[in-house]
């Protein structure tokens, strides 16, 4: 049975600079409000606005800032992996929002069965529920297969290891491969 493999996008899939926020990401309760941007909580519009006021900038700065961390650069090796996944059910979870992901869409597009995305599923990753809501999507879908999950951060992981998917911390694409071939995954 051929394994479910999800894929995060930031910095698993994709190059992202975070440090490219400053000074957006000096604002005491950026974070705050950003996850709530993730999960769908807060209207893109209010989100700006919101930013704008506290850092003083204009709006299309503060979306230029906020955009900027979206390098549209693929992480070494990844793109030529997914290349090889093709016959494979392969599907993005990531905790995003509408902003990045009009920035990055074009880029993945037609490479992914699904995209489960935080601010499409109200809800973001550690949470619990969000691997709830994929995994019922996945059973309702009628796929027993295990699931495979790479994500760059480790609280993601853990938190996915607790609903039985195999999951690993991304540290780059020859790991991912060796993951994969242990699992039986011929295309790498």
């Amino acid at each position: 049975m051929k394994p479910i493999l999800i894929f995060d996008i930031g910095e698993t899939l994709l190059n992202v600079d975070e440090s490219r926020w400053h000074p957006l990401s000096e604002i005491d309760t950026f974070q705050d409000v950003l996850h709530q941007l993730e999960k769908g909580n807060v209207e893109a519009d209010e989100f700006i606005e919101y930013l704008q006021y506290k850092s003083g900038l204009e709006s299309d700065e503060v979306l230029e800032k906020f955009n900027s961390i979206i390098l549209g650069t693929w992480k070494p090796g990844m793109e030529k992996l997914l290349s090889k996944l093709v016959a494979h059910d392969v599907h993005l979870l990531s905790n995003i929002n509408p902003f990045h992901w009009n920035e990055v869409a074009g880029i993945l597009e037609g490479r992914f069965q699904k995209a489960f995305l935080s601010h499409e599923l109200g809800c973001r990753k550690p949470e619990s529920e969000i691997y709830t809501k994929v995994n019922d999507e996945i059973i309702l879908s009628g796929n027993q297969s295990p699931i495979v999950f790479f994500d760059d951060r480790l609280e993601n992981i853990q938190a996915a290891r607790h609903f039985g998917w195999h999951a690993q911390q991304f540290k780059g694409a020859e790991s991912a491969i060796k993951l994969l071939q242990s699992l039986g995954v011929k295309a790498v």
